[in-house]
């Protein structure tokens, strides 16, 4: 594979294999997707080729080692017309740049999305909405100054770098993105940075949801400092006799535009609060649900237990008092729960899924809970995708051309890890087909690097 003095790799995978660590790597790279034959490409500043065998059913990284800052790059795909490269130029900057993505047609002339389907910039919690024929995700952008700082900065640091980065990743904005084919996404912009609302310290979880001729991103923050704030309750919680408290004091609030592209504006004031009476602490990562007359109704929750409550019909306040979630026969509809609940209907049934994590388990699949009523009582029905590499995941499900999509995150770009520490600022958004059994059951979902075949006219 080796064509010219710069050093290559190449690795032909069904999984993507994350590239990091604390030492020394001077990268840039990418990954070629589905290729159903043998192709070369062409680093163009460096004249450094590539060989790359045929994977049809997966996916292959590849790269360039032992480059210097401030180094040009520009990939091509030579002599194959059935591939499109993504990301291809940029100037390496000091940490493993993770941009390219070479996609190309399979035997049957489509092309694979490749998960994760952002290789540009992290990305968490997305959040999704059709609209005049496109598909929007909307997505944490993830901007930790840890993942940016020169990688001089790091050494002899790693370890202390990376548990802080865990529980501090600052999540600076929402972001657009928006495809009509489920391979090529398009950057469309902001939707809300923190820095403009001035209730949020960052922007955790968000959803988007359509009324009344408008759209309604709701977002969530954290109230305080997520160590001091945990750390404070834990030790009260100890000296009373509890446990370590798991769950931050949070806010949900909502900003409201004309378009799906926005400006969106915020309301001015969160909608629900870990003050609100009757709320628990985590009002956090929000799903809001229409229900088939009309009423919207707000989910949110963490740590253990979530709640929900009805909003008004402009979608700006609450319309009577938080409400809890209901298991049958008073069973807990939400085991080992997390973060993360969202809700959506199919057939007349209602399905509620979730965020779990379960200590001395692999962390964050996904579960859900099924009902007749959106009021419940709920069933819980089992796990619908197993474990992601990281400590968190999000899902949302969409209905987009006739197929049903999950979307979710995982730690599959290449950043800043120590050993078997991955950095929660490391996330990136993936998806899969989504089905069901005749029963209406979830079929569990397996997650692959090839993600889901291009929507072809």
């Amino acid at each position: 594979m080796r064509r010219n003095k710069k050093g290559l790799l190449a690795i032909g995978l069904l999984g993507l294999v994350a590239i990091g660590g604390c030492a020394d790597r001077d990268f840039v790279g990418g990954v070629v997707v589905g290729n159903d034959k043998a192709i070369t490409i062409l680093e163009t500043y460096s004249q450094t080729y590539i060989d790359i065998e045929s994977n049809p059913q997966g996916v292959t990284e590849f790269q360039i080692d032992d480059i210097t800052q401030g180094t040009l790059f520009d990939f091509t795909v030579v002599d194959n017309e059935g591939c499109s490269v993504v990301d291809s130029a940029g100037e390496y900057d000091g940490f493993p740049n993770f941009g390219v993505k070479i996609q190309c047609e399979d035997e049957n002339g489509r092309r694979w999305s490749g998960n994760p389907i952002l290789r540009n910039q992290y990305t968490a919690d997305p959040t999704l909405l059709v609209d005049d024929g496109y598909l929007y995700l909307y997505a944490g952008r993830d901007e930790t100054s840890f993942i940016h700082m020169q990688k001089s900065q790091c050494k002899n640091q790693c370890l202390t770098e990376a548990l802080q980065a865990a529980a501090n990743f600052e999540i600076t904005g929402i972001h657009i993105y928006r495809t009509q084919n489920m391979v090529d996404w398009e950057y469309v912009g902001p939707a809300v940075e923190a820095a403009d609302v001035p209730w949020m310290r960052q922007t955790w979880a968000s959803h988007i949801l359509t009324k009344n001729g408008k759209y309604y991103l709701f977002t969530c923050s954290p109230a305080k400092d997520i160590i001091t704030d945990v750390g404070v309750k834990s030790i009260i919680s100890l000296l009373s006799g509890g446990g370590i408290a798991i769950g931050p004091s949070a806010l949900t609030g909502v900003a409201v535009s004309d378009s799906p592209t926005g400006p969106f504006i915020d309301s001015g004031e969160p909608l629900v609060s870990y003050l609100t009476p009757g709320a628990i602490d985590e009002v956090m990562d929000p799903a809001a649900f229409t229900d088939d007359d009309g009423t919207t109704y707000l989910f949110y929750g963490g740590g253990g237990h979530a709640q929900y409550v009805e909003l008004s019909d402009d979608l700006l306040s609450v319309n009577g008092p938080i409400l809890e979630i209901k298991g049958i026969n008073g069973s807990n509809p939400m085991p080992e729960l997390t973060e993360a609940t969202y809700v959506h209907k199919r057939n007349g049934v209602y399905y509620l899924s979730y965020s779990k994590s379960k200590v001395g388990e692999a962390p964050s699949p996904l579960a859900y809970a099924t009902a007749d009523n959106i009021h419940g009582p709920w069933t819980y029905q089992g796990d619908m995708l197993g474990a992601v590499d990281i400590l968190t995941n999000h899902g949302a499900i969409t209905t987009y051309k006739g197929k049903d999509y999950l979307f979710y995150h995982t730690g599959q770009l290449p950043g800043i890890h120590n050993g078997a520490l991955r950095s929660n600022a490391t996330r990136a958004v993936s998806v899969q087909e989504l089905e069901y059994d005749n029963n209406g059951q979830i079929v569990f979902i397996e997650q692959t690097a090839l993600g889901v075949p291009e929507l072809l006219e």
